[in-house]
């Protein structure tokens, strides 16, 4: 499932928010990602999240777990099917107990997952990271652009800039029609049964989630394409902040998650240029909150730049 779109896959997908098990980014630690362990990335999913889960919020322990002045809004759906009520009780004649939080630490249970809406609407990642910075003038998005090449100084393997295709006449010019001829299909009539079993056998798809074709670990593991902080190895200036650098996958839906990860990053560069008392910090030891980053964006870094590009694909 590819989001070809401003927001990305948060567009397309089904708007479930959890976070996987805490086991899932121990075992990340264990792989020898030191720095990525729930209790260590905990804070940045609170950082971006914002909790509208009344329910939830009464619970004492759910600010531990929970934030709620991040960008991104949680909610539950507004309405419950008689269907999802039958399913709960009759896991709770098995034994399950019902579970109002798959993001704290309940344990096992079933219940209503939380998703990224508000008022009923799906909120993807452009409504609830890119508008609210949208004034911004250093931070500059690219619509209807394909990136197609990262720009590397051969001689000091130095990132230095990305190359994409814009423009309305070269898409529609590089534009590949498919005449889609289905084996066996030609005899059939539109939406028969036998031209629908047809049409699964050569266009259904999984509803999967990729991950890690850039995968993050130590300097030891060989499989690895970034290292602790993302950084491409053998690659000045360049990072990769996505799905792909998850060393495995967690046990969940990945969105979830994928935002935590540009959270995290958002810390990553200003670490670098951020001193305070003569000793390397994170830019929310560093700054107010005034200039707290958002987004995967440091609000630090940013400021030194005049224009950050964003291809979107």
């Amino acid at each position: 499932m590819l989001g070809k779109v401003l927001g990305g896959s948060s567009v397309i997908n089904a708007m479930i928010y959890v976070r996987g098990n805490k086991i899932d980014y121990d075992n990340w630690v264990y792989l020898g990602n030191v720095g990525w362990s729930f209790d260590e990335v905990l804070p940045y999913f609170k950082k971006s999240e914002k909790l509208e889960d009344d329910e939830v919020l009464k619970d004492d322990t759910a600010r531990e777990y929970h934030g709620t002045d991040g960008y991104l809004p949680v909610n539950k759906f507004r309405h419950r099917y008689p269907v999802v009520k039958a399913i709960i009780e009759a896991a709770s004649e098995m034994g399950y107990k019902e579970l109002i939080d798959h993001n704290s630490n309940h344990g096992e249970g079933y219940g209503e997952y939380h998703l990224s809406t508000k008022d009923g609407r799906r909120w993807n990642n452009a409504k609830a990271f890119l508008e609210p910075e949208k004034g911004r003038h250093n931070v500059h998005v690219t619509k209807n652009s394909h990136a197609t090449k990262i720009l590397i100084d051969p001689k000091t393997k130095t990132a230095y800039g990305v190359q994409f295709k814009k423009g309305d006449k070269l898409t529609e010019k590089e534009a590949e029609l498919l005449d889609l001829k289905f084996e066996g299909c030609k005899s059939f009539k539109f939406n028969t049964r036998k031209y629908c079993e047809c049409e699964v056998i050569f266009l259904s798809t999984t509803l999967y989630h990729p991950v890690g074709t850039c995968k993050m670990g130590p300097s030891r593991d060989l499989e690895a394409v970034v290292d602790l902080e993302l950084t491409v190895y053998g690659v000045k200036q360049l990072r990769v902040v996505d799905a792909l650098i998850m060393p495995d996958i967690v046990t969940g839906n990945i969105h979830a998650a994928t935002i935590m990860i540009a959270e995290k990053a958002s810390d990553l560069p200003a670490n670098v240029h951020c001193k305070k008392d003569g000793r390397r910090q994170s830019v929310r030891n560093c700054h107010s909150d005034s200039s707290r980053s958002r987004g995967g964006l440091s609000a630090t870094r940013l400021h030194k730049r005049k224009r950050v590009w964003s291809a979107e694909i």
